[in-house]
């Protein structure tokens, strides 16, 4: 009897000694993704309606991180106008950075032609709001660009 209880004792434990090691991974991965620097390095605009953005990735943490997914929803000039669904594996190095392409295939002629404006009269203003994942956590994220 004594060692049952010996066992389940040292059983639980174990599991939260596991517990306390994974919730502390999950701190650490969760401040490597919020130390982590998102910019729009470049944005160009198919004549399909396909625009093409570089979001570039900086870590500035020593441990290396992967990025596997970026999905959310575009909006330009308040105007929503495509979503955003990269699947991919990009690693990113610690104190390093890598340049990720992201692909929105704007639908309408209308919202086409506006984007063309927008960007030919240099007043563009975009923003993208969604979740990147980052050592399998999902992280929510914005990205801002004007000019």
């Amino acid at each position: 009897m004594a060692n049952d209880l010996l066992k389940i004792a040292l059983g639980a434990g174990l599991v939260f000694v596991g517990y306390e090691v994974m919730q502390h991974l999950h701190k650490q991965e969760t401040q490597e993704a919020r130390n982590m620097k998102l910019k729009i390095q470049g944005i160009h605009v198919e004549n399909d309606g396909t625009m093409n953005i570089d979001m570039l990735v900086q870590n500035p943490n020593s441990q290396d991180f992967s990025i596997k997914s970026v999905i959310g929803n575009l909006v330009i000039n308040k105007n929503p106008v495509a979503s955003i669904n990269m699947f991919g594996n990009y690693v990113v190095r610690g104190n390093d950075q890598e340049t990720i392409p992201l692909t929105a295939k704007v639908s309408g002629v209308d919202v086409f032609h506006a984007l063309q404006k927008y960007f030919a009269a240099g007043k563009v203003s975009l923003f993208f709001q969604g979740t990147i994942n980052v050592n399998d956590k999902a992280v929510p994220m914005t990205l801002s660009y004007a000019r």
